[in-house]
C-alpha cells in the first residue's frame, strides 16, 4: 500500500491533478418563442412571382450556452511526443463545451477543436489556460513538461447562445406565394413546412381567385389587392 501512495503523487506531478468532468447532457437555460413575419398589418407590400405574400414562422427553442466563440483566428501548439498539439480556429467560430476541469483551483470549461483528440481548458475570463486534457487518467490533464501556447496570446473565447428547435412543441411555419395573374385567375400557392423548413407535401394547396379580385380571403387572412399584374402583386394584409 505504501508503494502505491508514493508512486501516485509523482504521476500527478507530471499529468496534473484531475481529469475532465464530462457533462451527461447540456443544461438548457430557457425556452424561447421565436416569431417571424414578412409583413405588418396595414402596410403596403410588393411580392413578385415566386415570392411570399405572407410568411409566418412561429416555434419554440431551447436556448443554452453550450459553446464558446473565438474572438479572432488562432492556433494552439505545443506538447511532446503523443501529446503534441497543433490546431487552429477562425474568428467567430463556435467550439462546443464538452466538459470542465479545475486549473489552479478555478473552474474552466473545456472545448473540443477539430483535428485533436484532446480538449482545451478555457479560463473564466475567456483566455486559454495553457492546459490540454482528455477524458481518462492517462491523458488528463497534460501539464508538467508539456507547454501549450495560443497565438495570438490575447485570443479569447466567449459564451454563445445555441438554439435547438423543440420539434414536439406547437408551431406555425407557412407561406402564401404569389404565382401570377392570367386572363382567368390570380393565383397563390399555400405551403406549410416543418419547424426546420422541410416541406410538408400534404399541406400544399394551389389557390385561384378572379383576376379582378379586390380582397383575398383565405383561412384567417384578409388581403387587400391594390394592384395585380403577371409579374407582381401590390397588396396589404388587413387581418391574420
Amino acid at each position: 500500500m505504501k508503494k502505491v501512495f508514493t508512486i501516485l503523487p509523482l504521476l500527478f506531478l507530471f499529468t496534473g491533478c484531475a481529469h475532465v468532468a464530462k457533462p451527461v447532457a447540456p443544461s438548457y437555460s430557457e425556452i424561447k418563442q421565436i416569431r417571424q413575419k414578412n409583413y405588418i398589418l396595414g402596410d403596403k407590400k410588393i411580392a413578385y412571382i415566386g415570392e411570399p405574400v405572407v410568411l409566418i414562422k412561429e416555434y419554440r427553442v431551447l436556448e443554452s450556452e453550450s459553446a464558446l466563440k473565438a474572438d479572432n483566428s488562432f492556433t494552439i501548439t505545443g506538447g511532446l511526443s503523443s501529446a503534441t498539439v497543433n490546431v487552429f480556429g477562425t474568428k467567430g467560430q463556435d467550439f462546443p463545451i464538452v466538459g470542465s476541469i479545475k486549473v489552479n483551483g478555478k473552474h474552466c470549461n473545456t472545448i473540443a477543436i477539430s483535428g485533436s483528440r484532446f480538449v482545451f481548458a478555457i479560463k473564466p475570463d475567456g483566455a486559454f489556460s495553457g492546459v490540454v486534457a482528455g477524458f481518462d487518467w492517462g491523458m488528463s490533464p497534460i501539464q508538467g513538461v508539456n507547454v501549450y501556447k495560443i497565438n495570438p496570446p490575447n485570443s479569447r473565447f466567449y459564451p454563445t447562445k445555441v438554439q435547438d428547435i423543440m420539434k414536439d412543441a406547437p408551431f406555425t411555419n407557412m407561406e402564401l406565394i404569389y404565382s401570377g395573374l392570367s386572363d382567368d385567375a390570380l393565383r397563390l400557392l399555400y405551403r406549410e413546412y416543418t419547424p426546420d423548413d422541410l416541406i410538408r407535401p400534404a399541406f400544399t394547396q394551389e389557390l385561384s381567385y378572379p383576376p379582378g379580385v379586390k380582397v383575398i380571403r383565405y383561412r384567417n387572412f384578409k388581403i387587400e389587392v391594390r394592384e395585380a399584374s403577371p409579374e407582381r402583386l401590390v397588396y396589404t394584409v388587413m387581418k391574420d
